[in-house]
């Protein structure tokens, strides 16, 4: 087969797997942790934001792709938080790095599921479908270094999304967090 055609064939065989995939509403729960071990080295909570609507979703082997986005910030300007000024670019750059992995005219590549800050980090979690997509403009985005805020970005393949069941399971027993609203 010659190679245009085999990453054509690709391409439509990805397409006919997410197609049949059906998507919940989404529906975001906001809450504030109390200091979590190894999380955080001072007394600071954790405020976050959680996508309920995926805790029980069943084409994880479909979106399974764990991507984490740490973006780190000066907390001392921002009284162990981040600024105002801090928090606009936290925000603009959520926006453009969720529009770039997962057109909102498209079908979906990535899905919000989670975001956290605490002390000098925030942490935003999507799951993807297609890595290599994700990962082609996260690299973009690392090289055009626009944001102004250091931040990294990893990728693991988790067929059952492990690395954040401890959020949805904190979520469902709300043992160690108030909900924001």
């Amino acid at each position: 087969m010659w190679p245009f055609k085999r990453k054509v064939a690709k391409v439509l065989e990805e397409a006919e797997r997410t197609r049949n995939v059906t998507f919940p509403e989404d529906s975001f729960v906001g809450y504030k942790l109390n200091k979590i071990e190894n999380l955080s080295d001072d007394d600071m909570p954790v405020i976050g934001y959680l996508n309920v609507s995926y805790i029980d979703f069943a084409h994880k082997d479909v979106f399974n792709w764990v991507l984490e986005i740490m973006v780190f910030v000066r907390p001392e300007e921002g009284g162990g938080f981040p600024s105002q000024e801090e928090q606009e670019v936290l925000d603009a750059m959520e926006d453009e790095i969720t529009d770039l992995i997962s057109p909102p005219h498209a079908q979906p590549n990535a899905i919000w599921i989670l975001r956290e800050t605490y002390g000098d980090a925030r942490k935003i979690y999507f799951v993807v479908h297609d890595a290599e997509i994700a990962d082609q403009f996260l690299k973009q985005l690392v090289e055009e270094n626009s944001f102004g805020l250091p931040w990294q970005y990893s990728m693991k393949l988790e067929n059952n999304w492990e690395s954040l069941q401890w959020h949805f399971e904190e979520y469902l027993s709300s043992t160690n967090s108030k909900r924001l609203n």
